[in-house]
């Protein structure tokens, strides 16, 4: 949860990335008959989605309380669909909620080293650092370098995730998944850190 709030610096990230979450769940379980509320699922993808298009064009913003409530919701929904569905690995949940969890993680450690307080919030996030970098190489609108930022990490996002699907119930490559993420986003944020 908190680690939705750190990620919500950009435009179209948090919404971006739970529409891809719960799309990952309908498309699971679709293909595998699993346990889903198909409706809910479905109804909240596309009230996400309306948010997105408004977040996406600075006209709304999420704030502190909505990203918390998008995140408590979605958390608890991936949580009940891998409690009703036995058959996929629990580390499939860790992988689709890894973007957030590890941003949170890697800000305290990255803070704690710097001797940074960690209750003020900075702009050493890797949405930020990315977004620098474009700004620096694409003459365009902040507005949509801003999107741009968030669409690049949830495509990124979006094909990790799509890996993982193919293996929902092979644990040591969900894991494998996960920390290839996370290695991909120090590598990233070190490289860009140092430009």
């Amino acid at each position: 949860i908190n680690g939705s709030n750190f990620i919500d610096g950009i435009n179209s990230l948090v919404l971006g990335y739970y529409i891809i979450v719960l799309a990952s769940l309908v498309y699971i379980s679709s293909i595998h008959d699993l346990n889903l509320d198909y409706v809910l699922f479905q109804n909240l993808i596309v009230i996400f989605f309306v948010m997105f298009l408004f977040n996406f064009f600075e006209k709304n913003f999420l704030g502190d309380a909505g990203s918390y409530c998008i995140s408590f919701l979605v958390g608890y929904l991936c949580i009940n669909f891998a409690m009703q569905n036995p058959k996929i690995s629990p580390f499939f949940i860790v992988l689709v909620l890894w973007y957030p969890a590890w941003e949170n993680l890697f800000s305290i450690i990255r803070r704690s080293k710097k001797k940074i307080i960690t209750t003020e919030p900075d702009k050493m996030h890797l949405h930020h650092i990315i977004f620098l970098f474009l700004k620096k190489k694409i003459n365009s609108k902040k507005v949509y370098l801003n999107s741009l930022t968030g669409i690049l990490i949830n495509v990124f996002n979006l094909l990790i995730f799509f890996i993982g699907i193919k293996f929902y119930n092979e644990t040591n490559m969900l894991v494998m998944l996960t920390l290839f993420s996370a290695l991909t986003y120090i590598v990233v944020y070190k490289f860009l850190s140092y430009k």
